[in-house]
């Protein structure tokens, strides 16, 4: 689970979506706590995107 940069709180974070942005893929929540909306770069090895 990921932290809020706003309030650093880890357990009130919503899945929202997935981007795809060039060569990253980006997960965006929204936390539970100060409502902030943020993306966060996952990293998948072996993945490739066609």
């Amino acid at each position: 689970m990921p932290e809020c940069p706003r309030c650093e709180d880890t357990k009130k974070m919503h899945y929202i979506s997935r981007f795809i942005t060039g060569d990253e893929i980006e997960d965006q929540w929204i936390c539970g706590s100060c409502g902030n909306v943020f993306r966060e770069v996952v990293h998948f090895e072996g993945w490739l995107l066609d």
